[in-house]
């Protein structure tokens, strides 16, 4: 029996290489962002989780100057790297609870999201 597994596991082995399989043209692939650090879209990302773990970290973080500019910073790049969807619940819980404004600036999402497309198409 087990000479048996052993040969049908190296037909399996030696036929299935010739076997490959792709994604057919038109299926849709979305292409993963650069997130090298120091990138905008790194810094956007350590921003507002920075303002979720100071919030969880402290409970006397809303005069802390970190949190301030984190979340200053958050809110101007959120929906331009469309990162909100993500972070937008904590971090408008985290503010909210300071009695500071959470709502994300729609401005910086059309000027800032052109260049990073352009940068990130460079990049490839």
């Amino acid at each position: 029996m087990r000479s048996l597994l052993f040969v049908l596991a190296a037909v399996a082995a030696l036929v299935t290489p010739g076997f490959s399989w792709s994604f057919p043209g038109t299926f849709p692939i979305v292409r993963r962002e650069s997130i090298e650090p120091g990138s905008p879209l790194y810094e956007c990302h350590a921003n507002c989780g920075g303002v979720i773990l100071i919030s969880q970290d402290s409970d006397d973080y809303c005069s802390n100057s970190t949190y301030k500019s984190e979340l200053s910073a958050c809110l101007k790049c959120a929906l331009t790297y469309n990162i909100w969807q993500y972070y937008g619940d904590d971090v408008k819980s985290a503010a909210e609870a300071c009695g500071d404004s959470a709502t994300p600036s729609a401005s910086s999402a059309t000027g800032a999201a052109a260049t990073a497309t352009a940068a990130s198409n460079s990049v490839c």
